[in-house]
């Protein structure tokens, strides 16, 4: 019987959102600070950052 390894890849975001930047740190699910960040206040720029995430995580829809 073979046994298959699980990878967790949640991921935790805390995002700091001011009138000109938000400053974004993520977290596994060990709770270790994976990527820290500071992106341009704008939709297109968050949803980027965002979409770059679930690219590294594996790309499963509805998970980052």
């Amino acid at each position: 019987m073979e046994s298959t390894k699980y990878i967790d890849r949640t991921k935790y975001i805390g995002m700091d959102v001011h009138k000109e930047t938000v400053s974004i740190a993520v977290m596994n699910s060990t709770g270790k600070l994976v990527m820290e960040s500071i992106i341009e206040t704008k939709t297109a720029t968050i949803l980027q950052f965002i979409q770059g995430l679930r690219i590294l995580g594996g790309g499963q829809s509805g998970s980052c």
